[in-house]
């Protein structure tokens, strides 16, 4: 554990504090669409979660990875499912998450931050640079 904290203390000291954050629609995947294209949601028509993103301009992770980079996604919930749209230009768009039997009324699933982190670290030593993660 005290590798994984000297990490992320690591990458702290060597990034950038953003101390005034916006969003451009408070739900996950219309948020995560926005972020990947640039384009705002009566752009890319993604308006709510469980909306199936159609392209039109690719989006920065295909321009990334037609530009050599290696690129990978270890997602946390369903709710970035492969199955609307995002996994385009990734050499992996990890996104397996199991349901929890005793949650099965629940109509999202997740898993916890520590799982997606171990599964990324362990993908990080395979990329080729530059990447995109």
């Amino acid at each position: 554990m005290l590798k994984r904290r000297q990490l992320v203390d690591s990458l702290a000291q060597r990034g950038v504090e953003i101390t005034n954050a916006r969003t451009a629609v408070p739900l996950t995947l219309p948020s995560h669409t926005t972020m990947l294209t640039g384009l705002l949601p009566p752009a890319h028509g993604v308006r709510q979660n469980g909306v199936t993103f159609k392209p039109g301009p690719p989006p920065l992770v295909r321009v990334l990875h037609d530009s050599g980079y290696s690129t990978a996604a270890f997602v946390p919930e369903k709710t970035l499912n492969h199955h609307f749209g995002l996994a385009d230009g990734f050499d992996v768009y990890n996104d397996e998450i199991k349901r929890d039997p005793e949650r099965a009324l629940r109509l999202e699933a997740e898993r916890r931050g520590e799982e997606v982190v171990t599964r990324a670290l362990k993908w990080l030593p395979t990329a080729k640079r530059p990447f995109f993660l």
